[in-house]
C-alpha cells in the first residue's frame, strides 16, 4: 500500500469516519488518529494510528511522514488548546496543508473558539482551507433521537426559528475532494450548509411523514434544555455552549444556506427530507 501521506485527527467521529469513508472510496489511502485502535481495521487504505490532542509525543508521532493535516478538535474546553498543540506539531513535521472542521460564525461571534481556532491558523503559515459547517441533522439522530422514538416528540428551545442543517456525510465529501487537491482550495474558507433553512416544526412534519405517526415538536426553555444537557453528562463549559449556540439560531444567525457543497463535489447537498429516509430506522421505536 502506498504510504499515507493524510492524516484525519478525530478519525472515530461522525465525520471523521464518514471521511475515511469517502478517501477509501476514492482509492486514497489515510492514516486516523485515533485514541483507540479498532479491532478490525475498515480498509486496506486506511492505517489507525494512536492519538491525542494532550500527548506530543503521539501527536509527533502520528505526523510523521504526513503531508496533509485534516484538523478536527474535540468540542472540549481545551479546545484552542488542543488546536495550538496541533499546529505547532503540524509545523514542526512539515506538514504542507491543514484542511480544519471548524464551525460557521458570525463576525460579531468574536470569543467563539472556532473564530479563535480559524484565525490562529490564518497566522500560522501553513497553507490551509477552512470549512464551516453549519448544525449537524445527525443530531436529530445522537441527541435527540431517544424522545423521538420514545415520545414521538422533539424537544429544542429554538420556538419557530429556522436552521440550515447540514448531513455530515456531506462534511465528509466535501473534505475528501479538498484533501485530493488541497493547493486548489488553499487560502479558502467554505460556509457549509444544507438545501434549506427549516424550522422544527418543519422536521417534525418530515419525521411525521417517513416513520408513518404524528411526531411533535415541543418548544422548551433553555433552562430546561441546560437541565436535559447537565442530566446526560455533559461538562458545563460544552452545555453552556450548547445553550448560547440555541440562542444564536433564535436570532436567525444559523438561516443562511450556501451552495458550496454543490461547487465543489458536482452533487447538491443532502435535503432533510432525504437523510431522514436514509436513517429511518433511528426515528422508529
Amino acid at each position: 500500500m502506498t504510504q499515507p501521506q493524510i492524516l484525519v485527527t478525530g478519525a472515530s467521529g461522525t465525520v471523521g469516519s464518514a471521511l475515511l469513508a469517502q478517501l477509501a472510496q476514492l482509492g486514497i489511502p489515510a492514516r486516523a488518529g485515533v485514541r483507540t485502535l479498532p479491532a478490525v481495521p475498515t480498509s486496506d487504505l486506511i492505517t489507525y494510528v494512536h492519538f491525542d490532542f494532550g500527548d506530543p509525543v503521539l501527536m509527533d508521532a502520528a505526523m510523521q511522514g504526513i503531508r496533509t493535516l485534516f484538523l478536527l478538535t474535540p468540542n472540549a474546553a481545551d479546545a484552542v488548546a488542543y488546536a495550538q498543540a496541533a499546529v505547532q506539531a503540524a509545523r514542526q513535521a512539515g506538514i504542507a496543508h491543514i484542511v480544519r472542521l471548524s464551525a460557521y460564525s458570525t463576525p460579531d461571534e468574536m470569543h467563539n473558539p472556532h473564530r479563535i481556532i480559524d484565525a490562529l491558523l490564518a497566522e500560522s503559515g501553513i497553507p490551509f482551507t477552512v470549512l464551516q459547517p453549519g448544525p449537524f441533522m445527525q443530531n436529530f439522530v445522537f441527541a435527540f433521537g431517544p424522545t423521538i422514538r420514545a415520545q414521538s416528540a422533539l424537544y429544542e428551545p429554538l420556538m419557530d426559528a429556522r436552521v440550515s442543517y447540514i448531513d455530515a456525510r456531506d462534511i465528509a465529501r466535501t473534505a475528501a475532494v479538498i484533501l485530493s487537491d488541497p493547493s486548489a482550495h488553499a487560502g479558502a474558507t467554505y460556509v457549509l450548509t444544507g438545501p434549506e433553512a427549516l424550522s422544527d416544526y418543519d422536521i417534525a412534519s418530515i419525521l411525521t411523514d417517513v416513520t408513518g405517526r404524528p411526531i411533535q415538536y415541543v418548544p422548551i426553555s433553555d433552562d430546561a434544555a441546560r437541565a436535559s444537557l447537565t442530566g446526560i453528562g455533559l461538562p458545563e463549559p460544552v452545555v453552556e455552549s450548547v445553550i448560547g449556540l440555541y440562542g444564536l439560531m433564535r436570532a436567525g444567525k444559523r438561516s443562511h444556506v450556501t451552495t458550496h457543497i454543490e461547487h465543489i463535489t458536482g452533487q447538491p447537498a443532502t435535503s432533510f427530507a432525504v437523510f431522514a429516509r436514509d436513517y429511518a430506522s433511528a426515528f422508529t421505536s
